[in-house]
Parts: C-alpha cells; structure tokens; sequence
C-alpha cells in the first residue's frame, strides 16, 4: 500500500498542471487568456492544518475554500491527484465531479439569459432569474432610483484599483437630521456571486414595500440604508470575462483579500496587503464609512456556509458585546428558519470560534473603530456557483433577519442627544442643551413629560453618555 501510495504521488507530482486556454466564461469574446478546469474536479477534504495543506499543495490540489476549517476544505484536483489525496490517508467526497463542464454549462445558462433579459429591457422583472454583469447591475440601480427619487439615491463611495466607480445605495424616508445608518455591502469576494444578488434584493424591497407593507416602512423611517452592492468590481468583473473563481481584487500579480485588509488585527502574517488599507476598495470604504458617523449597523455579505457570524474574527475569546451579539444572531437565525424551512440549518458564533480566524476582517473593524453593530453572513450552498434557483430564496432567507438587525440597531441607537444635529455627540451638543433648557425650550424635554426641569438634565446626560 505504501508503494502504491508513493508512486501515485510521484505521478501527480510529475503529471500536475492546470490547463489554461480559450474560455467559455460568459462575457469572454475570445480575445482574452482565460483560466481553464478541464479534467478537474472540486472535493471536499479533511485536512485541518497547515501541514496539511502543505501537504496537498505539494501534490499540485488548489484550495478553493477561503481557509481551512475544523472540518476540512474543499480543494481542486484532477482524479490522479484524488487518488493520491486518499492514498496518504485523508477522507475525500467528491462534490463536483467535472469543474469545466460546470462551468461551460453556467456560461452557456447566462449569455442565454442575459440575451432574453436585455431583450425584455431593465423594467421587467427578470432580474433575479440569474446572475448579473456589472451593467446590468448598474442599470438596475438606476432603475431603483428612477422608481422613488424620493427615497432612493446614489452615490460614489471611491475608486477601484483598475479605476472603476464603486456605487451605493442611499434608501432614506427622511434626510432631515440624524438617525443610525446601515452599512451593507456585498461582492468583497469576486467569486462569490450570490452575494450582490442578495443585497439588490434587500434594496428592491425596501424601496417597493416602503409605504405598502408596515414592518419595512418602519425601519425606512427609522433607519437610514447605505448599500454598496459591489465593494470589489475589478475583481467582478474578472469572473465574468476570464477566471470564475478568482477571489481578490485585481492588484497585480495574485490580487489582496479584501477581507484581510482592514486595520483591527492586521498583521504581517495572515493579512493581506502590503499593510492595513492598502487596497482603494477598503480605503473606500472605510473613507466613506467615518464620514457618515451615523453608521450603527453593518453587515459584509459572503457565501458560502449558512452561517450568522459575529466579532471577534481573529481573537478566540468573546468580543465585550457577546451576549448581545449572540442573543441577536440567534433571533434573527429564528427568522432565517422561518424564511425558508427545511433549508439547511444555519449556525450563529463568532468568526473566530465557528468558521475560522480572520486578520485585518471587516467585521472587527466596524465593530471597532466605525462603532457598528458588525455581523457577517455566509449564505445558503455548498460551492461559489449555485445555481440560479438559489437566488430568490437565498435572498429571502436573511431579509427578515437584516430587518431584526436594523431594528435593533435603531432601538439602542437614537441621536435624541445630537442636538445639534452634525450625528457628532460632543461638547457642542451639551452647550447646545444647556441654551435649550435655560430657554425652557421643548427640545429640552428629554424625559417626555411635557416640563422642562432637573429631570431633563438627567435624561439628557443619560442619552448623551450612552452614544458618545
């Protein structure tokens, strides 16, 4: 057996190779080098350390999963290289058995599509039946707006590395003084298309229930929505036009992890980055995320997993907020259950404890530095390329559950203390209210009791120390 083991290693070792030639990804027009699977497969393995990878790396297998968990990882492999992986005693299931056919099958699916819904024109209601393209998804943010200018806007947050716009959503009811602001985004990780299909979906419901149905009016009163359905378009697009499962931005020569690129725990090993924000996507954001000192809630879109995810992403110890965190995760996993039952359970835990450690991870940073009540979804599936019937009730699955988070946000988050109304809680706030109550002014009547007297200072001091 040992023999046998060995020479099979040496031929893969020997034989290993990933073919790279013409292409069938669904916005190639032949004139691009586009990375091929032919003869691969995707299976999932029990390696569970650093040795173990090494190992497999050894052999030529390509981790597909983002890290290795303490259930394995799935990996890229030829049958040779399987045979091998099996024959130095690890466990292997299969879960894609010819990549390049699955591949071939989803390009053909979608230029098809994307012929009948550009046929169909952006106002139809075929958005959703597939996956996008960054004009189609642009088009369909215009659409949004043009639908309630009233309601929606959009903005610019920064610039990519390749030099393309990285647009929000703005979805308010009301603009007029401060209320906390969620923070959404989605496609941190190219490959992981389901993500911006999701957070389209969020904003579409948003700007048709508003005023129709009462939970989601609500929360648009309450709470001001910043989307950013596509933090990392080079990287998007790159998918789309050359390599299916390319995972970071497009910084030459491998890309960065995007989501190992924030500042909170970055470090030289198991970042990414030539150092924290290295990267104009996250400088982007965090950019525009400390010019909005509104922002309460956020939540980084990722699949795959079915997992609700919380602080800390690197420490294994619970965050300060723990219990908070937890008892919230676990309700809106409650609404996540009844949004789709008999779906695949989901799980609810800090990054660190129940999927894997992140340096320099969004959600730490947010819950830091931008003081955001952080989650991290990790959406229905087993791979980076569900099938299109995913995308309805992948989307569904967590709508209720943002909405929970929201409301939450907004029941622990009011701006009462803001009175000067700049979303700053500062010593121009209590001068402001000092003036206010020495005027017997109504804004001063902080405990709702119609009198402006010593009470007010209490309650005033009470609201202004809870936020600043």
């Amino acid at each position: 057996m040992q023999s046998l083991s060995l020479m099979v290693v040496a031929v893969v070792l020997h034989g290993s190779f990933l073919t790279h030639l013409g292409a069938a990804q669904p916005l190639n027009d032949g004139g691009l080098h586009v990375v091929r699977y032919d003869g691969r497969l995707i299976a999932s393995v029990d390696a569970t350390s650093a040795g173990d990878l090494d190992r497999l790396e050894e052999i030529g297998a390509e981790m597909i999963s983002c890290e290795l968990s303490p259930a394995g990882g799935d990996f890229i492999l030829t049958p040779v290289q399987l045979l091998a992986v099996k024959a130095m005693g690890y466990q292997a299931e299969v879960k894609q058995p010819d990549l390049q056919a699955a591949i071939d099958l989803e390009s053909a699916r979608i230029r098809e599509s994307l012929v009948s819904y550009r046929q169909r024109g952006v106002n139809s209601d075929g958005f959703f039946d597939d996956y996008r393209p960054l004009p189609e998804i642009d088009a369909f943010i215009d659409d949004l707006v043009a639908r309630r200018p009233d309601l929606v806007s959009r903005f610019e947050i920064g610039q990519s590395f390749e030099g393309r716009t990285i647009w929000g959503l703005r979805i308010s009811a009301d603009t007029s003084g401060c209320k906390p602001a969620f923070v959404l985004n989605g496609i941190t990780h190219a490959r992981e298309w389901l993500t911006v299909m999701n957070v389209l979906y969020l904003a579409e419901q948003l700007v048709d229930g508003y005023g129709v149905d009462e939970e989601i009016t609500d929360i648009v009163d309450r709470v001001e929505w910043l989307i950013i359905p596509v933090l990392n378009p080079d990287g998007y697009e790159y998918t789309w036009t050359t390599s299916r499962f390319w995972r970071h931005n497009r910084r030459p020569p491998g890309g960065v992890d995007l989501n190992r690129n924030y500042s909170v725990q970055w470090r030289p090993s198991g970042s990414h980055g030539a150092g924290p924000f290295s990267e104009p996507e996250t400088a982007s954001l965090r950019d525009f995320v400390l010019s909005n000192p509104q922002v309460r809630a956020h939540n980084d879109t990722h699949s795959y997993s079915n997992l609700v995810l919380f602080p800390w992403a690197w420490l294994t110890q619970p965050c300060p907020d723990h219990e908070e965190y937890q008892a919230l995760g676990d309700a809106m996993n409650a609404r996540i259950a009844v949004a789709n039952p008999g779906n695949q359970p989901w799980e609810v835990g800090p990054l660190s404890t129940t999927l894997y450690r992140i340096a320099g991870g969004s959600t730490d940073w947010f819950y830091v530095e931008a003081n955001a009540m952080s989650f991290l979804y990790e959406l229905r599936g087993s791979g980076f390329d569900p099938p299109p019937s995913s995308i309805l009730p992948g989307s569904r699955d967590t709508f209720g559950a943002t909405l929970l988070h929201a409301k939450h946000v907004a029941d622990r988050s009011t701006f009462r203390a803001d009175i000067d109304g700049n979303c700053v809680f500062d010593l121009d706030d209590v001068l402001a209210f000092l003036i206010a109550f020495a005027s017997d002014e109504p804004r001063a009547d902080f405990d709702l009791d119609t009198d402006v007297d010593f009470d007010d200072v209490l309650a005033f001091l009470v609201a202004f120390g809870e936020m600043s």
